[in-house]
């Protein structure tokens, strides 16, 4: 059987908006190193660092400045007020992951913005499939953040789909009307 191609596309469509709830549920569990050099630490998930850190947020932002992801590390071994102090306790916010960012008036007195996917220079990425990797140096440990694609990515990809879609099939009725 036969499908026509606008109705392949429609069911493509539909494939990938169904897999996201799919994509979220596989992703890997966060870990820090023993000696606290490095942490790979995945959206969604509140992760114990296993060492004291300073506590603050890193705010991942696209190249106009919105910030897409926050990663916050919580206050919760001493407050020094203004989401600073120490803590042993973080947390990726990932939209691409169904997280809800926190309130921009949240963010804590020493948060720092950077670009998503931003690497260190001698720090070599580590891929992990479907995820995009921001190295963060924040104060000697090494925090590789993976972020899922934005909902919006996957809401592109269906338009697009469907798009191309509705283009398929707009072509294919005028070439049996002009026929």
């Amino acid at each position: 059987m036969k499908l026509p191609l606008a109705r392949l596309f429609i069911v493509f469509a539909v494939m990938a908006l169904l897999a996201v709830p799919a994509y979220a549920d596989s992703v890997p569990v966060s870990t820090c190193a023993s000696d606290a050099s490095s942490c790979s630490i995945f959206g969604g998930q509140v992760s114990s660092l296993g060492f004291l850190a300073v506590s603050g947020d890193v705010l991942l932002t696209d190249p106009s400045s919105t910030v897409l992801d926050v990663f916050r590390i919580f206050n919760d071994f001493l407050d020094s007020g203004g989401g600073t102090g120490l803590g042993v306790t973080a947390e990726l916010f990932d939209p691409g992951v169904g997280d809800i960012l926190p309130d921009p008036s949240t963010y804590s007195f020493n948060s720092v913005a950077i670009a998503l996917g931003q690497s260190i220079a001698g720090v070599d990425k580590i891929p992990v499939n479907g995820f995009v990797e921001t190295d963060f140096n924040g104060n000697g440990t090494i925090y590789r953040l993976y972020t899922a694609p934005e909902p919006g990515t996957w809401a592109l990809l269906g338009s697009a789909i469907l798009l191309l879609g509705w283009f398929a099939k707009t072509r294919r009725g005028m070439e049996r009307s002009s026929s």
